[in-house]
């Protein structure tokens, strides 16, 4: 067939007739169902592609000349269009060649950005997120999609394509931190004591983006549920109230991102097996006998007991796990006594426990409270102690993420997308990853240059808002290849 007159008129080249060769164009269509060269324009499937293959014909001089056409048609449409990301392969025997348009438009990244400043601003505790619940059901009831309120404050959306298919998960949590904000920039909290401290805010203002562009064009199969989690921050968390609610029972796959302060925007991070620990904690009250602080003799002194405790546990990751193996004991709190001349008669102490493996959580709880009772033995003072379980280790399933992997090098180039180490942070994806196939990608938002360096929990944390049309459109990308569109 006849090349696209678009194509001849970019390249103002004919190619010849002998070849057997075919051009498909596939034109971009709003929402609204407006044309493609418009600027605020979103494609059906987020993309623009133009794809040409050719047979090898038996002249090498025109097989060569239509390599040459082909990438003429790659660079101008690229110049034309200001592509972000594009591909272009020839080798022996054919063409293939894909223009990528990201589907997160001027117009919806500056979106982005007013959602993630309005959450910030207004920051809710876990599970008390109510008004931010509302703001999210008020967006979802805008674009038309139904919801239900099935655990706590979440709200899980749905958006049915056009046709038959697997159901797709995705997630974004929404709680804050009690944090008391140190930015000054015109969005910083409005709340005192309470900060968007963790990238929350961005999550949620990535998945209402995603909300409207598929709810705007459905030409998928399937559907789409929309999970918008409270209290990720909290143990038990906000996930397990959604598993339980039954919320996944006809999920296929399931993903999410998470926004990194510490690593460059620009970049992602995933691999597949654990990738976040057992996120444990724990309670000590020693109890003791007060008494003056002239007279030590006449005491058992709780606070000089729980402190030689607390450094005898550091022994445990060095002396009772195998240095193969990964755990970390730390105590984060200590309240005792009040005042400088009485002997405390309690003490307290509080900390968290991160393993990977099931075998090594189990040896840090039996060392942890054998330890304690040694040490209050040994001093004649008692003590209480309660351990409790918390968010199990994130495992990434291989197929989800290698459909993450490949959605993050689509929008931000193969250089950009890197295995993930485990990390000992706690994350209740993890409940989500237990019961279906699905997989977890950490998207690089820190940025030196502008000073986002801040570490996570810290109250002068932010994220470089330049990550968030990446974010949204590596899970766009990845949410379609998983529905098969």
């Amino acid at each position: 067939p006849a090349p696209h007159p678009w194509t001849c008129a970019v390249t103002r080249w004919r190619p010849r007739p002998s070849w057997c060769w075919a051009l498909r164009r596939l034109r971009l269509v709003s929402g609204a169902g407006h044309d493609t060269n418009q600027q605020d324009t979103i494609a059906p499937a987020g993309m623009f592609f133009i794809a040409c293959r050719a047979e090898r014909s038996r002249c090498p001089e025109e097989w060569a000349d239509l390599a040459h056409w082909a990438a003429g048609v790659h660079a101008l449409a690229l110049a034309a269009f200001r592509l972000d990301q594009t591909q272009f392969h020839h080798r022996e025997g054919d063409i293939l060649m894909t223009i990528q348009q990201s589907p997160v438009t001027q117009q919806l990244a500056e979106q982005l950005v007013a959602w993630r400043r309005h959450l910030h601003a207004n920051p809710e505790l876990s599970f008390q997120e109510f008004a931010t619940s509302r703001f999210i059901q008020a967006r979802l009831t805008e674009w038309g999609i139904p919801f239900t309120l099935p655990a706590d404050t979440s709200v899980v959306g749905v958006i049915e394509g056009n046709r038959p298919g697997l159901t797709v998960a995705v997630r974004a949590d929404f709680d804050a931190l009690p944090i008391d904000e140190q930015n000054d920039f015109a969005f910083r909290s409005t709340q005192p004591g309470v900060m968007h401290a963790c990238g929350h805010d961005g999550h949620t203002a990535n998945l209402l983006g995603l909300a409207q562009l598929l709810s705007a064009n459905r030409d998928f199969p399937g559907r789409v549920k929309l999970l918008f989690q409270a209290a990720e921050e909290q143990p038990p968390g906000g996930a397990i109230g959604l598993v339980k609610a039954g919320v996944l029972d006809d999920v296929d796959h399931v993903i999410g991102l998470h926004l990194m302060s510490d690593q460059p925007v620009g970049n992602a991070y995933i691999s597949a097996g654990p990738v976040s620990a057992n996120s444990d904690r724990f309670t000590c009250t020693i109890h003791g006998r007060g008494g003056h602080g002239a007279m030590p003799h006449t005491t058992v002194d709780a606070l000089l007991v729980a402190a030689e405790t607390v450094a005898a546990l550091q022994a445990i990751v060095s002396r009772r796990i195998a240095p193969t193996k990964a755990a970390v004991v730390t105590v984060g709190a200590f309240h005792a006594g009040a005042a400088p001349n009485v002997i405390a008669n309690e003490a307290t102490f509080t900390g968290t426990v991160r393993t990977f493996d099931p075998a090594v959580q189990a040896t840090v709880m039996v060392e942890l409270e054998r330890i304690i009772a040694g040490n209050c033995q040994a001093a004649g003072a008692t003590y209480q102690f309660d351990y409790r379980k918390g968010y199990p280790a994130l495992v990434n399933h291989p197929s989800e993420s290698a459909v993450l992997a490949a959605a993050a090098r689509a929008v931000l180039g193969a250089e950009h997308v890197h295995g993930q180490e485990p990390m000992m942070g706690g994350e209740d994806f993890s409940y989500y990853t237990q019961v279906k196939p699905g997989a977890y990608l950490w998207l690089g938002a820190g940025n030196a240059a502008k000073g986002i360096t801040a570490a996570h929990h810290h109250p002068r944390f932010t994220v470089d808002e330049d990550a968030l049309p990446q974010g949204l459109a590596i899970l766009h990308g990845a949410t379609l290849a998983l529905l098969g569109a």
